[in-house]
C-alpha cells in the first residue's frame, strides 16, 4: 500500500510542477510514455511464463 501512496504523491507533484510552469505539453507526453513503460515491465515479467508454454 505504501507504493501506491508514493505513486499518487509523485503524480500529484508532477501535476503541480507542470501547472506552475505552464508546460502542459508534458502531460500528453507522459500519458503516452506511461503505457509504454508498463508494457515493457509486464513484458519482462510475462516472458518466462510464455517461454515455458513452448
Amino acid at each position: 500500500m505504501k507504493r501506491f501512496s508514493y505513486a499518487f504523491r509523485l503524480v500529484g507533484e508532477f501535476w503541480q510542477f507542470a501547472r506552475q510552469r505552464k508546460i502542459y505539453w508534458l502531460l500528453p507526453l507522459m500519458l503516452i510514455l506511461l503505457p509504454i513503460a508498463l508494457f515493457i515491465v509486464t513484458g519482462e515479467v510475462a516472458a518466462p511464463l510464455i517461454y515455458t508454454l513452448f
